[in-house]
């Protein structure tokens, strides 16, 4: 496709079926000039151009600047050759009408690419959050514990036994006589009844739960909360 003006003056000029000569003869300028234009020998200056231009019965844009997409087959030097008002409506309502899709296609893709980044940010800070809760439970249950073998010291100073207590074991044994009578929490969501199983499990004392299981409890947990809340509200 033509990027040069030599090249384009030539196309133009045989599209309208014309020879050299004939162009030279409508546009009041000389066959060799019109022949060095062509081969890109010489340029012409504005003023003969525009002459070119009407001689070939073309926009003067088409001549000077050349097709606004060289590889679009339908707009075309035939297509913008002849081309009246209605025709130049028809293409510019159709580039505009690309250019819109073109441009909410970006807009939508980084749309995506934003929400896509906060919800990174919002795992990252989600996973933060988790692992701070996470310290939290076992610090407080280490205070707990050191708390209690304290006291028992403090009661029995002899008692070598109060350096291993652990008031969860004893907790434990509590909570399994309670656990004989079967109560059922029908009251409770199942994301609380998962919370009470977690907090059960915890304080059994038989199983040490590390920060990473704990973690992927409570990840579990949560994922189950947001699956209530789809299926409540966004069915």
């Amino acid at each position: 496709m033509a990027d040069n003006l030599n090249d384009r003056i030539s196309i133009l000029r045989k599209k309208r079926k014309l020879t050299q000569s004939e162009l030279a003869n409508k546009a009041h300028v000389s066959t060799v000039s019109i022949s060095n234009y062509e081969r890109g020998i010489r340029t012409p200056d504005s003023k003969t151009l525009s002459k070119i231009a009407k001689a070939l019965n073309s926009p003067l844009w088409l001549l000077s600047d050349g097709l606004p997409d060289p590889n679009d087959k339908t707009y075309n030097y035939d297509y913008f050759l002849d081309a009246d008002d209605n025709d130049m409506q028809k293409y510019y309502m159709e580039k505009q009408a690309e250019a819109n899709d073109d441009f909410f296609s970006r807009i939508e893709d980084k749309g995506n690419f934003l929400k896509q980044y906060i919800n990174d940010i919002e795992q990252l800070q989600f996973v933060d959050d988790l692992t701070r809760l996470a310290n939290i439970v076992q610090y407080e249950k280490s205070s707990i514990i050191n708390r209690e073998r304290l006291e028992q010291l403090r009661k029995s100073p002899g008692n070598v036994d109060a350096i291993n207590y652990d008031p969860f074991k004893k907790n434990h044994e509590t909570n399994k006589e309670l656990r004989k009578k079967n109560y059922k929490l029908y009251f409770l969501s199942p994301t609380t009844q998962n919370l009470v199983a977690l907090i059960r499990e915890i304080d059994d004392g038989k199983t040490e739960i590390s920060k990473e299981q704990l973690i992927e409890k409570l990840q579990s947990i949560l994922d189950q909360a947001y699956k209530e809340i789809v299926s409540k509200h966004l069915v």
